[in-house]
């Protein structure tokens, strides 16, 4: 599926930004780089004593929304949520739309901010996976004498064989899964119940059910004998697509889609690596239950406080462990956190931040389902004081004839992506995949 009404090239959203010194100066100047690998460069205050952090400002998008260089901060007029654009890209559109809600923003409410500030912490080790690094360009990147670095991240290590499947990376043959703390450093927003507008459809239940979803979801059964009465989140295509077939506002799998690149032209791909956050309070004797489909299975979890557990069945049967007891004291809290990730082919479920569940997944070839998640209520009164839903990072290889196997990362060498795939340049691109150690100049350690 295409989304975008203009395609941007590499180049246009690439840049350079050298800094003088600090002794004699501070001003900086831009120079362009038709380089295609130079997608994000950070650039250094040059310092007296190498032991020191350097610092230095992010210019391109290749590690956006995580560290952005040049950006618009913008609120959606419709639901009030904020986003970043990328400044290069958004000045090219009539109008910019809320990757929350699909609303039409005029530009003249974005708010530009300049490029994010970064400190790299030279020469650490150990270098570990989904760290952020800067290091040394070819020498055909310094102009001037002014020093130049790019920042990717980190997700292949010396040695490993990588591969890129289903938008999930794999590391001698088995998958590379991320800490509850690197999820949320990369996840992407889908959804937040926080900022609705005034006629959302993203939340659909049945007539007769005990659900009202304004303000609050609030659920008062109409009878106590019933089942669970769900309610389904409905996915939008709230982006323009390039297709007749396709239109705003279509019920659709969750995507790979980036607020950040408001006009990059791609194909996207269709994903079930979510991340769900309810925020609950629960009545003596409710049960909260949410479903989640991976390629036509179906995953239920109950959280019943009659019974001080969790019930994990898997279309229909049980899946051990199939109970999961919890103190009775957590679900009586009245701001219960449950956190929901279907990352990197695991479930994995946490109450107010300790994990209690998690099982793997097996890879499938079956098509991604457009009903992905349902959250439901049974037997008592609860309010869901607010629904959050991300998507991890898919990851692609680069356009073109399909790379054979594995690509052998070399023992003194990292691969690198930018957190910004589409249009990221990096280990996936270059001619020597591997980013030798010896160009590693440091971790970024801020923001």
């Amino acid at each position: 599926m295409t989304t975008g009404s203009r395609t941007t090239d590499l180049t246009s959203i690439t840049g350079i930004l050298s800094l003088q010194p600090v002794a004699p100066s501070r001003r900086n100047f831009t120079r362009s780089l038709s380089s295609l690998f130079a997608t994000l460069i950070v650039v250094f205050i040059i310092g007296c004593n190498d032991a020191m952090p350097r610092t230095g400002n992010v210019v391109g998008s290749s590690m956006s929304p995580s560290i952005p260089g040049e950006h618009y901060v913008v609120t959606c007029t419709d639901c009030r949520f904020s986003f970043t654009c990328d400044a290069e890209q958004s000045d090219k559109r009539q109008h910019w739309v809320c990757s929350n809600c699909g609303g039409n923003i005029d530009p003249a409410n974005g708010r530009k901010h300049a490029a994010t500030s970064v400190d790299i912490q030279q020469n650490p080790l150990p270098i570990e996976r989904w760290d952020v690094v800067a290091f040394r360009m070819s020498a055909d990147a310094e102009t001037d004498k002014h020093p130049l670095a790019g920042i990717k991240r980190v997700v292949g290590l010396p040695g490993e064989s990588i591969e890129i499947r289903d938008g999930n990376l794999w590391a001698d043959g088995n998958i590379v899964r991320k800490s509850i703390e690197h999820q949320k450093a990369l996840r992407i927003p889908v959804h937040d119940s926080a900022y609705r507008p005034a006629h959302d459809r993203r939340w659909a239940f049945d007539q007769g059910t005990g659900w009202q979803t304004h303000p609050s979801f609030r659920f008062d059964p109409l009878t106590r004998n019933t089942g669970v009465d769900w309610l389904k989140f409905v996915n939008l295509r709230n982006y323009s697509h390039t297709v007749s077939t396709s239109q705003p506002d279509e019920s659709s799998p969750v995507e790979d889609f980036y607020g950040f690149n408001q006009s990059l032209g791609r194909d996207l791909n269709a994903m079930d690596d979510v991340f769900l956050e309810l925020d609950a309070t629960m009545s003596s004797g409710s049960l909260l239950a949410w479903q989640f489909d991976h390629r036509g299975t179906i995953y239920e979890f109950q959280i019943d406080t009659s019974r001080s557990a969790m019930l994990v069945t898997s279309t229909g049967a049980a899946l051990l462990p199939g109970m999961v007891s919890i103190d009775a004291g957590r679900l009586a809290k009245p701001d219960l956190r449950i956190e929901f990730s279907s990352f990197d082919l695991l479930l994995s479920v946490w109450l107010d931040g300790n994990q209690i569940f998690r099982h793997e997944l097996a890879e499938s070839a079956a098509p991604v389902s457009h009903q992905l998640l349902k959250v439901g209520a049974a037997k008592n009164q609860l309010v869901l004081n607010r629904i959050r839903i991300w998507r991890d990072l898919y990851y692609f290889p680069v356009p073109g004839p399909a790379p054979t196997g594995p690509t052998k990362i070399r023992q003194n060498g990292y691969f690198v992506i930018g957190d910004n795939v589409p249009i990221s340049v990096d280990s996936r691109h270059w001619q020597s995949p591997s980013l030798l150690r010896s160009d590693v100049i440091g971790k970024v350690i801020s923001p």
